[in-house]
C-alpha cells in the first residue's frame, strides 16, 4: 500500500508539472511527457523495491542504539556499503522532516527545542515536503529525491524551450541537468530543491524582461517564494544573481526600464508569500551575525593560492572525479558536490563546440558559458575572480563553492543548444563526418583516463565499456541527426543514452540502497527510555546517539547538528562538549552543571564502553544496543 501511494503521488506530481509546462508554452509532446516522467527513475528506481530505501542508513549501524548485533547484521547484509559523504544529510535532514509531521512550527527534539521555520534549511513549507508527509518516513525519503529530480528535469526543459531550443534537444539538456553531480549528491538536502527550481526562476525572469506585465511578475513572485521555502536562501540568491547578470545586457540594450518596476513587484510578492519562513530565518541570521561580530571572530578565508585552486578545475571535466567513496576510493577537496565534478557527462562536453558554432544560439550560449566559467572559477576558489565576489555579505567559502551551479546550468543549456544546431543544420552531415573520428578518439581517451586506476580493474573494465562505447558512438551517429526518419531516431536514442548512462551508473553507486529496517528502527534501549523520558532530555556520551535522531522516537536531544543553530547556543554547548568539524558536538563532561539545567537526565553510551565508570551518573540499562546512564541532578524541563 505504501509503494502504491508513493507511485500515485509521484505520477500526480509529474502530471501537475506537465500541465504547468504546457500552460507556460513549453508544448511538450506525449513522448516528452513520458521521457521526463521516467527520467528521475533512472536514478531512484531502487527506492520503489520492497524493503528498500534510497539512503545511506547502514552508516547508523555502529552508533547506539542501532549497534545491537541482531539489528546491525541484517542491515549490513541487505544494504549497500555506507557513503560517508551522505551520512550528514541523513542524520540532519531526515529528522527535520519527521519532526515537521508532528510539530510544524516548533521541534522540541533538537538543540533544546528549535523553531522549524527559523531554520531555512528545514524546507518545512515547501510543497514537495508537505506532500511527502502523507507517506511513511521511509517512502517519503524516496519521494523527496525523485520529486526534486522531476522538478529539475521539467524546469530545464522549459528554460531550454523558452530559449528557442527544439523539443528533442531540450530533452537532452534536461537529461544532462538531471544527472548533474550538484543535483544528485545534494539529493538528500534542500540545496537540490533550490537547484531544481533554478531553471524555473530563470525562465520567469527571462519572460518578465522580454515582456513585462502583472501576470508574469506574479509568476516570478510565486516561484521566488517557492525558492525561499525550498530551504537554502543563499543558493536562491546566487540563482537570482546569475539571472541578473545574464539579462543585464538585454535590459541595458533595450532600455526596458518597465521590467525593473515589475521585477520589484515580483520581489515584494515573493517576500510576502514566503514571510512565514523568511522572517524567522532573518531573525536567526541577525542574531547569529551579531554574536559573531561581538566575539570578533576572524572572517573566513575564501580565495586559495593559485597553485592549490587550479588543480580543482579538473573535477568539472572528469566524470569519475568523485571516485567510489563506498570502497574508500573517493578523492578531491572538501565539499565535492559543489565543485562541479560529475556535473556533466563527457558526451555533453562534446556538444559544446556545436553550441557556439550555430548562428541560432551562438551569442546566447557564449554568454552562458562565460558565466558558467566564472561560477566554476569561484567554486574552486581561484584568486582574483573569487576576490571580486567574496565582498558580498555572509557568503563564505562553503557557500561560494556552490556557485558551480552556474557551470552546471550553462553546460546543460549549451548541450541542448549544440544538439539543436545538429538537428537543424543542413550541412551537419559532412561536417560531423569529418570530425567524428577525432571526437570519438577524444571520448575514448577521456573514458580510459577517468576509468583506469579509479577502481579495481574489474570495475574499471565495466566503466570503460559504459562510458567509452556511448561516448565513441555519439560523434559517429551525430551526422544522422540532420536526417529524417529512422536514422535520426537512432541518433537521438544513442545520444540520449550517452548522456544518461554514465551519471546513472556513477550515482547508482553513490546513493546507497539500504534496508528499510535500517531507517531509524526502534530498539530495546529506546523502548526503555521512552517510558521514562517525559519531561526530560537525552544526550549521548562522546559519539553515542546521533543528534536530531531523537525526533524519530519522541525524545529530546540538547546537542545541535545544524548550521542554522543560533550562534549563542552553539557557543554555549561548547561548555560541556567538544565540536568536531563535519560531525556533531560530543559530550565530554557528562557531570557539567549545564546538563542539569538543560534537563538532561539520560545519557547514551556505546555498549562496548561498559568497562568505564562515570562518577556522578548511575547506569540504569545495559544491553547489546546501548548503555544508558541516569543523571539524578537533572531538572525537569520548563517548556
Amino acid at each position: 500500500m505504501a509503494t502504491l501511494l508513493l507511485t500515485v503521488l509521484y505520477l500526480a506530481s509529474a502530471a501537475l508539472l506537465a500541465f504547468a509546462v504546457r500552460r507556460a508554452g513549453g508544448r511538450p509532446s506525449v513522448w516528452a511527457v513520458a521521457i521526463l516522467t521516467l527520467l528521475p527513475l533512472a536514478f531512484t528506481a531502487g527506492g520503489w523495491l520492497p524493503g528498500k530505501v534510497l539512503a545511506p542508513t547502514v552508516s547508523l549501524a555502529g552508533v547506539p542504539p542501532w549497534a545491537h548485533p541482531d539489528l546491525a547484521l541484517p542491515i549490513l547484509e541487505s544494504s549497500s556499503a555506507p557513503n560517508p559523504l551522505l551520512a550528514d544529510p541523513l542524520s540532519q535532514m531526515a529528522p527535520w522532516r519527521h519532526a515537521a509531521r508532528h510539530d510544524l512550527l516548533f521541534d522540541p527534539s533538537a538543540a533544546s527545542g528549535a523553531a522549524l521555520l527559523g531554520n531555512a534549511q528545514s524546507a518545512a513549507l515547501f510543497p514537495v515536503e508537505v506532500a511527502g508527509r502523507a507517506l511513511a518516513p521511509v517512502r517519503a525519503a524516496v519521494f523527496v529525491q525523485a520529486a526534486r529530480l522531476l522538478l529539475a528535469g521539467w524546469g530545464l526543459f522549459l528554460l531550454a524551450r523558452g530559449l528557442a531550443v527544439s523539443e528533442l534537444a531540450a530533452l537532452l539538456a534536461a537529461i544532462v541537468y538531471t544527472g548533474s553531480g550538484f543535483l544528485q549528491l545534494w539529493r538528500l538536502h534542500p540545496h537540490s530543491y533550490v537547484a531544481a527550481l533554478a531553471p524555473w526562476i530563470l525562465w520567469a525572469m527571462f519572460r518578465l524582461v522580454r515582456r513585462p506585465g502583472p501576470r508574469r511578475a506574479a509568476i516570478l513572485g510565486v516561484l521566488g517564494a517557492l525558492g525561499v521555502l525550498a530551504g537554502h536562501p543563499e543558493t536562491l540568491a546566487q540563482t537570482v544573481l546569475l539571472g541578473v547578470l545574464w539579462l543585464a545586457p538585454t535590459m541595458l540594450a533595450g532600455k526596458r526600464w518597465r521590467a525593473l518596476g515589475w521585477s520589484a513587484v515580483a520581489g515584494l510578492l515573493a517576500f510576502l508569500l514566503a514571510a512565514p519562513a523568511l522572517l524567522p530565518f532573518l531573525e536567526n541570521l541577525t542574531v547569529a551575525a551579531e554574536w559573531v561580530h561581538r566575539h570578533d571572530r576572524p572572517p573566513e578565508a575564501v580565495a586559495l593560492p593559485r597553485n592549490e585552486a587550479l588543480p580543482r578545475l579538473w573535477p568539472a571535466l572528469d566524470l569519475r572525479h568523485f571516485g567510489d567513496p563506498i570502497s574508500g576510493d573517493w578523492r578531491g577537496p572538501e565539499n565535492l558536490a559543489e565543485l562541479g565534478g560529475g556535473a556533466t557527462s563527457l558526451a555533453a562536453l562534446l556538444l559544446l563546440p556545436a553550441a557556439v558554432l550555430g548562428r541560432r544560439h551562438r551569442r546566447r550560449m557564449a554568454g552562458w558559458l562565460a558565466l558558467g566559467l566564472v561560477g566554476l572559477a569561484v567554486s574552486v576558489q581561484l584568486p582574483g575572480i573569487t576576490d571580486l565576489v567574496s565582498f558580498l555579505p555572509l557568503l563564505g567559502s562553503s557557500l561560494l563553492k556552490r556557485l558551480s551551479l552556474w557551470w552546471v546550468l550553462a553546460v546543460s543549456l549549451a548541450a541542448g543548444a549544440g544538439a539543436d544546431h545538429l538537428l537543424r543544420a543542413r550541412g551537419a552531415r559532412s561536417h560531423w563526418l569529418r570530425a567524428s573520428p577525432v571526437l570519438a578518439g577524444v571520448a575514448l581517451a577521456a573514458a580510459v583516463a577517468t576509468s583506469v586506476g579509479a577502481a579495481p580493474w574489474g570495475r574499471s573494465v565495466a566503466d570503460l565499456l559504459l562510458l567509452g562505447l556511448p561516448l565513441c558512438t555519439a560523434p559517429l551517429v551525430a551526422p544522422l541527426l540532420s536526417r529524417r526518419g529512422r536514422g535520426r531516431a537512432i541518433a537521438i536514442a544513442v545520444l540520449g543514452l550517452a548522456l544518461l548512462l554514465p551519471p546513472a551508473s556513477l550515482f547508482g553507486r553513490w546513493v546507497p540502497l539500504s534496508a528499510v529496517d535500517s531507517f531509524y528502527p526502534t530498539t530495546p534501549a529506546i523502548d526503555f527510555i521512552r517510558e521514562r523520558a517525559a519531561g526530560y532530555r537525552v544526550a549521548g556520551i562522546d559519539s553515542a546517539l546521533v543528534p536530531t535522531s531523537a525526533a524519530f522516537f519522541g525524545l529530546e536531544d540538547v546537542r545541535p547538528n545544524d548550521p542554522m543553530t543560533f550562534a549563542p547556543y552553539a557557543d554555549f554547548v561548547e561548555t560541556f562538549s567538544r565540536p568536531e568539524r563535519g560531525s556533531w558536538p560530543r559530550i565530554a563532561t557528562w557531570s557539567h552543571p549545564a546538563l542539569d539545567f538543560l534537563g538532561v537526565r539520560f545519557l547514551f553510551d556505546h555498549p562496548t564502553m561498559y568497562v568505564f565508570h562515570h562518577p556522578g551518573i548511575d547506569q540504569i540499562w545495559e544491553g547489546e544496543d546501548a548503555l544508558i546512564y541516569e543523571n539524578p541532578r537533572a531538572f525537569e524541563r520548563l517548556f
